[in-house]
């Protein structure tokens, strides 16, 4: 039994990428926080809160854009509508082929 598995990793042509996340931290007064992003190219694009277990904790953006600049804004909830606890979070980003990209975001109440 023999397979080789491959992997490329060229560094280039990324298709998406995080432009900023803020405020940051979330502190008791901010109604939301907001991630920009720009996709390059028509893609599907996902993006989540996540807790330090890998638990979705509220899902923001699930769907297909052209290229552009877009933002996505959380108050703070889960897909419930719960207020989450006071703590760290991933916000977590996937654009059509591109690296998964996330970045730390801390809740403070």
């Amino acid at each position: 039994y023999s397979q080789t598995l491959k992997f490329a990793f060229d560094g280039t042509n990324s298709t998406a990428n995080i432009e900023s996340l803020g405020p940051n931290p979330f502190v008791e007064g901010s109604k939301t926080t907001t991630l920009n992003y720009t996709v390059s190219s028509a893609s599907h694009v996902k993006v989540d809160i996540v807790d330090l277990m890998g638990n979705v904790v509220k899902t923001l953006v699930n769907g297909d854009v052209t290229a552009g600049r877009y933002s996505a804004e959380w108050d703070g909830t889960d897909n419930n509508g719960a207020q989450v606890a006071n703590g760290s979070y991933i916000y977590r980003f996937v654009a059509g082929d591109a690296p998964i990209e996330t970045r730390v975001l801390k809740v403070i109440r």
